[in-house]
């Protein structure tokens, strides 16, 4: 079994291959018992191990390419006790020729110091034949993996098999991990609400027509592309058990059928006495409002429908509640407000950033044990104050910025509640 990785080398060329070619690591220990074989498992390739450097250097003159990537450094390990020094150098050497040999000059060195034998590759990034430059690609390693599996069965080595599933994407991995919603999660959300709330199939559809989907029905697979989006996401592929492919919603929208009534829910009674409270205006309303078209305040309330542009928002939720905690903490109510206590804030850091330097000039000149720790300690709750102020700086910007977006959704929201109102009332006539 044998594992291959490689990186590129911008800072020095002859340090590379210094440290390849180090006598200590590649070492034959067979050398004095048999006078055939190597004294160093050190081979050139297109290039004289000894003069690789020289060489190399000429052919980047020649096509005037000195800078930038000098080289690239591979690396093929093998598992312990499974493979000689000398046949891991034999394998490592046909590796390269095959790989690399017709264009790249190339320096293959095995190394014994570890319990694991491996061989390092310094390869010159400039062509001798053509003066192009090597392309560490995804294409190009692919290539290297496929040769190194190649060759370790060859040699009867073991072979790492490749998982044939491919895992779900970083972005959904991450997502999930951190409890947030991704895309594919809100839509399900929206496919649900629409199953649930039809009772035939023309009615599931305009459930998500009526939340801003675009509906491709002239396809092999339906297609839904969510409000905001130009990528189209097929139904039966937005779960692996295929929930949502065609045939199951319809044996689904056909059950609803057969219920004959549903529960309506219950008006909610208000215990105690009733109190006005004052109206919130402002920047605070606007927030308000738009926790509400989330869906996150009110809580427990059933078959809510939330517009996609909104519930795809739930991905920074964490982010908005920090934002409307510092708002009811520092009673922001309209836009003056919050300017008033950003720029308050602002100009504390400076004067305590300022105190700060001061501090660091009497650590500097201070020579008292005694007094250097009460300098430090107060040099660390500097640094603490300043570190909250500009977490806090950083939230008022945030609500600056969002306050912004949040105009925008609502309108484009409302734009498209009286569209459709439009729309049905001509439809009714």
């Amino acid at each position: 079994m044998a594992v291959i990785k490689i990186w590129d080398i911008k800072d020095s060329l002859r340090r590379l291959l210094v440290y390849i070619t180090n006598p200590k690591k590649t070492k034959n220990e067979n050398y004095t018992d048999d006078p055939s074989a190597m004294p160093y498992f050190i081979s050139g390739i297109n290039c004289d191990s000894d003069m690789a450097y020289e060489d190399m250097m000429i052919t980047k003159q020649q096509y005037q390419k000195t800078g930038g990537i000098l080289a690239f450094h591979a690396v093929q390990s093998f598992k312990p006790g499974e493979i000689t020094p000398e046949l891991a150098h034999q394998l490592g050497v046909e590796y390269a020729k095959e790989m690399w040999g017709d264009r790249f000059e190339v320096i293959v060195a095995t190394h014994t110091d570890h319990e694991h034998i491996h061989n390092h590759f310094a390869i010159n990034s400039v062509s001798f034949k053509d003066g192009k430059r090597y392309y560490d690609n995804k294409a190009n390693y692919r290539a290297m993996q496929k040769l190194n599996d190649t060759l370790c069965e060859k040699y009867c080595l073991s072979v790492i098999k490749q998982k044939k599933n491919i895992g779900q994407p970083y972005a959904a991995w991450k997502a999930e991990k951190q409890n947030q919603p991704t895309r594919r999660a809100l839509i399900c959300c929206d496919v649900e609400y629409a199953i649930t709330n039809a009772l035939t199939y023309s009615q599931f559809m305009h459930h998500l027509k009526e939340m801003g989907y675009l509906i491709k029905t002239n396809v092999k697979h339906i297609a839904v592309c969510p409000p905001g989006s130009n990528k189209f996401f097929r139904l039966c592929n937005l779960t692996k058990d295929q929930r949502y492919a065609e045939d199951m919603i319809k044996e689904r929208i056909l059950k609803n059928r057969n219920v004959s009534s549903r529960r309506k829910s219950k008006p909610i009674k208000m215990k105690g006495k009733v109190t006005h409270a004052r109206r919130i205006t402002g920047i605070r309303a606007l927030y308000i409002k738009y926790q509400y078209r989330m869906g996150v305040i009110p809580k427990n309330v059933p078959n809510r429908k939330v517009h996609f542009y909104f519930k795809q928002d739930l991905i920074y939720l964490e982010k908005i509640t920090q934002e409307v905690t510092l708002m009811c903490k520092k009673k922001i109510h309209t836009m003056t407000d919050l300017e008033n206590c950003m720029l308050q804030a602002k100009n504390t850091m400076s004067t305590l950033m300022r105190a700060r330097t001061k501090s660091y000039n009497k650590l500097r000149r201070c020579s008292d044990p005694i007094q250097i720790e009460n300098i430090k300690k107060e040099i660390m709750n500097l640094s603490e104050d300043i570190r909250k102020l500009r977490k806090e700086v950083v939230l008022y910007e945030g609500i600056k910025a969002r306050s912004i977006v949040i105009k925008e959704k609502l309108n484009v929201t409302k734009q498209d509640k009286e569209r459709e109102q439009n729309e049905r009332h001509w439809r009714n006539r």
